[in-house]
């Protein structure tokens, strides 16, 4: 029957032949083989400790080459989006605000003429008040109104009654 040696530390059982030992070894050295089974038991499980701190250390680091590589791609996107207009549209979007903007102006100046126009027109108005309704109103006006303006203004000059 094969033999076992069993480690102190975690008291896992290893065959003596696994472990390249032979039975006569073994009855001749057992506390020296017994202190090298542990002593690579304790550089094994150091080794291990500090591949596992290694590994936590790179996922780590993975996560955060992650997080910055989907927003590099991200702003290549942006950047490949904005490179895909055409000087033709950019262009063209400034003259369109351009044409807006003077269309704007257009409209303003041409409200302001229409007012002008409008009370150029009124300031020639004339008001009668207190006059009596009647038949023959308009004469009654154009005879006032040749009276006020020394008969200067006839009926080519009156254009409404």
């Amino acid at each position: 029957m094969a033999k076992n040696v069993t480690c102190s530390l975690c008291e896992n059982s290893f065959r003596l032949k696994l472990a390249n030992f032979t039975d006569d070894m073994y009855e001749e050295n057992n506390n020296e083989i017994i202190k090298k089974i542990e002593n690579l038991h304790k550089s094994t499980t150091a080794g291990i400790d500090t591949i596992k701190l290694i590994i936590a250390e790179n996922e780590s680091k993975q996560t955060l080459l992650d997080t910055l590589e989907k927003k590099l791609c991200t702003e290549i996107n942006n950047l490949k989006s904005e490179l895909n207009k055409t000087f033709a549209s950019v262009v063209g979007s400034e003259v369109k605000k351009s044409v807006d903007s003077i269309n704007l102006e257009v409209k303003n100046v041409s409200k302001t003429i229409n007012s002008f126009v409008e009370s150029k027109e009124r300031e020639t108005n004339m008001i009668v008040f207190r006059l009596k309704e009647g038949d023959a109103d308009k004469t009654s006006i154009k005879k006032i109104v040749k009276h006020l303006t020394n008969e200067t203004c006839d009926q080519k000059n009156i254009v409404k009654i």
